[in-house]
């Protein structure tokens, strides 16, 4: 199916307007005031905002339940975002809860994980030029997971015991960097540091600084796809698929 930019429910003008209406929110009263008034809206790109927002303020509580609430778009694959930069929001939500909430269940975070990965991926793939936040975010969630032994799991389950995560944040960063009218170009310099301290640690054969930085974001990119791949093969067999209950009991 064909990427598109058209909302599934038809409603992208109103989720600009209480876009638009969370930025004239100055304080974290009018905030709140707003969120009852849209919280069981029916799109995760508006819980998303909210969750953000929270988080910005310092209401992790509130934060939480917002987030849960646009990952819940997504915890049974494919979502009907799958082929919407939307999917993106679902994948934003999870990473949240799992880069700003500490981990209660392993077992619910490998799921998590695995989704939140997939919904950023596809938003790549959909618009490699244009969805630097999606990149920002899949590199996060290597870097700051709450339980860094999940991301580095699922890259050794399947990509082998010695592949390395550092070229996947490496590749992360600099494509969020040169996307198309990216705010990020700081994170250039993120990947050129990570790259420099591989030395000369072996990748795909040759020792790291052989390599340059567009080179080795290049091989994570490659790594990226061949995992996403694998990864959305199983999703579509439903073993990520979780509850509303077990996002809730993911988190401390």
């Amino acid at each position: 199916m064909e990427p598109n930019y058209i909302d599934p429910n038809n409603n992208l003008y109103e989720i600009i307007a209480i876009g638009e209406s969370m930025r004239k929110c100055d304080n974290l009263h009018s905030l709140k005031r707003l969120y009852l008034e849209f919280e069981n809206y029916q799109h995760p790109a508006v819980h998303f905002d909210f969750g953000r927002n929270f988080l910005i303020m310092g209401e992790k509580s509130i934060s939480k339940k917002a987030l849960i609430k646009g990952a819940s778009f997504g915890t049974n694959f494919p979502s009907a975002f799958y082929n919407n930069l939307h999917i993106d929001s679902i994948g934003q939500c999870i990473s949240d809860l799992l880069t700003q909430y500490p981990i209660a269940n392993y077992s619910l975070a490998l799921k998590a994980s695995s989704l939140a990965y997939i919904y950023l991926s596809r938003c790549i793939e959909l618009y490699p030029n244009r969805c630097y936040d999606s990149y920002r975010t899949r590199a996060v969630l290597f870097k700051d997971h709450e339980n860094p032994m999940v991301m580095q799991a699922i890259v050794m389950e399947h990509m082998g015991l010695g592949v390395l995560i550092e070229p996947f944040i490496i590749s992360d960063y600099y494509f969020a960097a040169t996307a198309f009218q990216s705010p990020f170009e700081n994170h250039y310099f993120d990947a050129s540091r990570l790259h420099s301290n591989l030395e000369d640690i072996t990748i795909a054969g040759r020792d790291a600084d052989e390599y340059t930085l567009e080179e080795m974001a290049e091989i994570g990119g490659l790594r990226h796809l061949q995992l996403f791949k694998i990864l959305e093969r199983q999703a579509e067999q439903g073993i990520f698929n979780m509850t509303t209950v077990e996002l809730e009991q993911m988190n401390r």
